[in-house]
């Protein structure tokens, strides 16, 4: 708050404990980092979608597969990276 003449004559703050929340994001980073390390070592095909079909996670081995990089699969839908549709509808039919 400022008196007549502008000078601040009371400040307002406030202190959050944020410590419990910068842990959890360290610890998330850190099973991030392994899950990707395990995803590249595993020498097959290695992907997760989500409930509508969308690519959440490849590996390498994936990109190999459907012989586009990454970042033409992961957030996409087989039928938006597959060339052959009908490929696409038959592998997401049975994921």
């Amino acid at each position: 708050m400022r008196d007549e003449e502008g000078r601040v004559v009371r400040w307002y703050g406030t202190c959050t404990d944020v410590h419990d929340l910068k842990t959890a994001e360290a610890e998330l980073t850190r099973a991030n980092a392994l899950l990707g390390a395990v995803m590249e070592a595993v020498p097959g095909v290695v992907y997760a979608k989500d409930r509508g079909g969308r690519m959440l996670a490849a590996n390498r081995g994936t990109a190999d597969l459907v012989g586009k990089p990454l970042s033409e699969i992961v957030g996409r839908t087989d039928l938006e990276f597959l060339d052959d549709k009908a490929q696409a509808e038959a592998v997401m039919a049975t994921d």
